[in-house]
């Protein structure tokens, strides 16, 4: 059994506290709300937890059952939706209190889902109505230079859809944009110039070819510097790499090698 409790620094107890001596098997304590006999319970159950008070027991401590308001809140649950019907016990508590944390984030979770949707939802009309508007002022733009780019527009002329993605494909092609003078001034110049057929070149012989290489022309390197007229030509033909792999190449090839680009049918030669 107890036979003195002293109790101190905790709830309505001062630093002086109180002594309880002169305990017996069975002890009757009484008094107004909040006077502390709920404090002395929460002592007695959870001694470790508060080291200012003490309990000196007459032989060895034994188990402590406490039931106050907070044993209720541990041990008892009401279910929200069935009023008088209660679980007991603190395990069934706290998982009927995990589920019903878990249930509230299942609902945010789900607002949240809703919410998204929505927002996609609106986001997709959104995207069909500017997409609608550019296909319009696409199929505008066509009509008011479909007869001086008549042939331009040769292929995509009589669908909207495939016009505006031609429009689309213009995008990449930014630092090549230009004003329509100068638009008009190179469509006539290519659609509507007089044809004239270039003879086929005559075939290169090889004391042709080895005289030319000698020429004095062909005896000094090409540097990569950006103030020389080539390096803007591959700058805008986008050869950069293929100019190095074939520079690369020359280390391996007696000094040597012949460059050619069947893209731009153009022949470097290096010496």
């Amino acid at each position: 059994m107890i036979k003195e409790i002293t109790i101190k620094k905790i709830a309505t107890y001062d630093n002086t506290g109180v002594v309880l001596n002169g305990l017996k098997k069975i002890n009757f304590f009484y008094g107004s709300n909040g006077s502390g006999k709920t404090s002395l319970s929460n002592v007695m159950q959870n001694f470790e937890n508060f080291p200012d008070c003490n309990i000196d027991w007459a032989s060895q401590p034994l188990k402590t059952l406490v039931y106050n308001q907070k044993f209720v809140e541990e041990n008892f649950h009401q279910d929200s939706n069935i009023k008088g019907i209660f679980t007991l016990g603190k395990e069934s508590t706290e998982i009927k209190n995990e589920i019903a944390e878990k249930k509230r984030l299942v609902d945010k979770i789900d607002e949240e889902i809703r919410r998204m949707r929505t927002n996609l939802s609106n986001k997709e009309e959104e995207y069909t109505s500017n997409e609608n508007e550019f296909i319009d002022d696409c199929w505008e733009m066509k009509r008011k230079y479909d007869n001086e780019f008549l042939q331009a527009f040769s292929g995509v002329r009589n669908n909207k859809i495939n016009f505006m993605n031609k429009c689309k494909q213009s995008n990449s092609l930014e630092g090549m944009l230009c004003d329509v003078e100068n638009l008009r001034a190179r469509s006539n110049k290519l659609f509507n110039g007089s044809l004239v057929k270039i003879q086929t070149i005559q075939s290169i012989k090889n004391d042709e070819l080895n005289a030319a290489c000698s020429s004095q022309i062909f005896q000094n390197q090409i540097v990569g510097k950006q103030e020389v007229d080539i390096a803007a030509l591959i700058s805008r033909l986008a050869i950069s790499d293929w100019v190095k792999r074939g520079y690369d190449h020359v280390h391996n090839s007696e000094g040597k090698c012949l460059f050619v680009n069947s893209h731009c049918r153009m022949v470097f030669y290096i010496n």
